[in-house]
């Protein structure tokens, strides 16, 4: 598996609903092995959660006056 099929199946990965077995299970082992692939997926972890608490703590917009 090369380093560009890892990269854009990562979302993938992180949404585990729009994911197959199969292709989870090539990605884990390729995380495994692979340093640079686990800081990434560490990121987007990371990136997912502060726009997920971004939106949670988001205040309703005020309509301008």
């Amino acid at each position: 598996m090369e380093c560009l099929d890892v990269r854009e199946m990562a979302d993938s990965f992180l949404e585990v609903r729009n994911s197959s077995r199969r292709r989870n299970m090539r990605f884990c082992i390729n995380l495994e092995t692979c340093p640079v692939y686990r800081a990434d997926v560490t990121a987007r972890r990371a990136l997912r959660a502060a726009v997920q608490r971004a939106i949670h703590n988001a205040r309703d917009p005020q309509p301008e006056s």
